[in-house]
């Protein structure tokens, strides 16, 4: 589970807890690991589960994917984005990618792979301009956000 604080998120899982900061530059696209790494094997898209509330299964839930280690703008890769995904995705431009982290496998279970976002102040698929980094994700584990739920994994 996951709760903000300020700039930080806070990740807690088995009583375990880590703090993630957001920081924000000004770049082109940079990529942590590209594709995902994971053996060899290069992941090409993010299953994301979002749902309303505390818990990531449900009726309210809403899945999707998105590719890993190419820039994306939400309402151009959506035709019909809706609630709660354009309250997540927003109208700029992200990537994502993959890495894996024994810290984060060891803090919280799973295979260790991590999601690292940016967020470009451009709107059209370019990321270009200013680049805020979220706070990175580990997969396999739901956490909370807000009001909302997620439960990111490789697909």
């Amino acid at each position: 589970m996951s709760t903000d604080e300020g700039n930080e998120t806070r990740y807690c899982y088995s009583g375990a807890c880590i703090s993630v900061a957001v920081v924000a530059a000004v770049a082109s696209i940079w990529l942590i690991v590209g594709g995902g790494g994971g053996g060899g094997k290069k992941f090409k898209e993010l299953h994301t589960t979002i749902c309303q509330g505390y818990i990531c299964d449900g009726e309210s839930c809403k899945v999707s994917l998105t590719p890993i280690g190419k820039c994306y703008n939400t309402e151009l890769l959506f035709s019909n984005i809706s609630q709660p995904l354009m309250d997540i995705y927003g109208s700029y431009d992200i990537t994502d990618e993959l890495y894996h982290s024994n810290a984060f496998a060891n803090q919280f279970g799973g295979d260790g792979f991590v999601r690292a976002r940016s967020i470009f102040t451009s709107k059209d698929s370019s990321c270009t301009g200013t680049v805020t980094r979220l706070a990175d994700i580990p997969l396999q584990k739901c956490f909370q956000k807000g009001t909302y739920s997620f439960f990111l994994d490789k697909a």
